[in-house]
């Protein structure tokens, strides 16, 4: 009986479901994006190559800047 009368009282009962909403929009965004990735492969390999790479920024400190 008084949790009916909460939420029949309840104004700010909208947020909660407003934050769900964005919760699971985001949630299955990120399926998406994950299962999206296995399709390409050459994808994957760039980003795991990232930390491998040279640097190639002009301006980025080299191995000589930080050895200093």
């Amino acid at each position: 009986m008084m949790f009916s009368e909460f939420l029949s009282q309840g104004d700010l009962l909208a947020w909660p479901l407003l934050a769900l909403a964005i919760f699971f929009t985001v949630f299955v965004g990120v399926l998406i994006q994950v299962f999206a990735g296995w399709r390409r492969p050459n994808a994957l390999t760039e980003v795991t190559n990232l930390p491998l790479a040279g640097d190639d920024v002009a301006g980025s400190p080299g191995a000589e800047d930080l050895a200093r």
